[in-house]
C-alpha cells in the first residue's frame, strides 16, 4: 500500500510540473503583446488576470478576407486604444502578423457572441470567438 501511495505521489507531482511547463510555455508567447498595452503594470497582474489576457489572446484569430468597399464589418480603427497603462500607444498603420495585438484595441471580451473586425481596410478580419 505504501508504494501505491509514493506511486501516486509521484505522479500527481509529474502532472502538475509538466502543466506549469505547459501553461509558461503557452503564455510565454503572448508576454511581449501583455507589456505592450501594460507596461510596467505587467509585473503588478495576479494569475487570474493573466490567464484572463491569456484567454483573450486565444480567442483572437486572423484570416484572410478579400475588402469590399461598403462591407458591414466594423473597421478596428472605430474602436479605441487602451491607454490606460501606456499613453503612448498607438495605432496601427496595417497588418503585421508578428506584431498585430488585439489587447491595443477596446474590444469587449465579454460578449457571448462572436465579433468580426476588419483591420485598418486591409484583406484582414480578426475575429474574436464569444466568450
Amino acid at each position: 500500500m505504501t508504494r501505491f501511495r509514493l506511486l501516486l505521489i509521484f505522479c500527481l507531482t509529474a502532472c502538475l510540473h509538466s502543466t506549469h511547463i505547459t501553461y509558461a510555455q503557452a503564455s510565454g508567447s503572448f508576454e511581449a503583446k501583455i507589456a505592450e498595452v501594460y507596461g510596467a503594470y505587467q509585473s503588478q497582474l495576479t494569475e487570474e488576470q493573466l490567464a484572463w489576457i491569456s484567454n483573450c489572446l486565444g480567442r483572437c484569430s486572423v484570416s484572410e478576407q478579400p475588402y469590399v468597399a461598403g462591407e458591414a464589418l466594423k473597421n478596428l480603427s472605430a474602436l479605441s486604444l487602451n491607454k490606460k497603462f501606456v499613453s503612448t500607444l498607438a495605432y496601427d498603420t496595417g497588418y503585421d502578423a508578428g506584431n498585430f495585438n488585439p489587447l491595443k484595441y477596446n474590444i469587449n471580451f465579454f460578449l457571448k457572441k462572436d465579433q468580426y473586425f476588419r483591420i485598418f481596410n486591409t484583406g484582414y478580419v480578426l475575429k474574436v470567438s464569444k466568450k
